[in-house]
């Protein structure tokens, strides 16, 4: 991560009008701590293996949450959940993701899609396309899995 995305997150649910409780901070430190989506139920594991008692329900709507202010990304593969690493300060921007193959670790880029501004959306608007997502995934073999 290139921020604390804990703090970042706290601060930017406190901005938005929400309250910060203890099961909206617990989440925040579980998804701050992975290097791979993690499905709501694996979520909801992590958070029971640290004594945290949030229902499966309750961790569903905090992702809803983090994922409308933009704070945490949806993988497209698995339907799991990461933290966006550049939030706050890009949830208009287009997102760069890297995906291990082997070992699914996530790797955001620190790109806000500059590229993209003027070719790609220029061809998108040719093709009388609409984006339902600023997402673009990418797969690699990490360093780590290639060695």
């Amino acid at each position: 991560m290139t921020h604390d995305f804990t703090a970042s997150a706290l601060a930017q649910l406190k901005k938005a009008g929400y309250r910060i409780t203890q099961a909206r901070r617990s989440l925040l430190e579980v998804l701050s701590e992975t290097k791979r989506p993690l499905h709501a139920a694996e979520i909801h594991e992590l958070l029971e293996e640290n004594k945290q008692a949030i229902d499966l329900v309750s961790v569903y709507r905090i992702l809803e949450v983090l994922l409308d202010l933009g704070l945490v990304h949806r993988d497209l593969d698995e339907q799991g959940f990461f933290p966006c690493a550049h939030c706050p300060d890009c949830p208009e921007h287009t997102h760069v993701v890297l995906k291990c193959t082997d070992c699914h670790q996530i790797r955001e880029l620190d790109y806000h899609g500059e590229i993209f501004s003027k070719g790609f959306y220029g061809q998108l608007s040719k093709l009388h396309s609409t984006l339902k997502s600023k997402m673009v995934f990418l797969s690699e073999q990490c360093q780590a899995c290639a060695a």
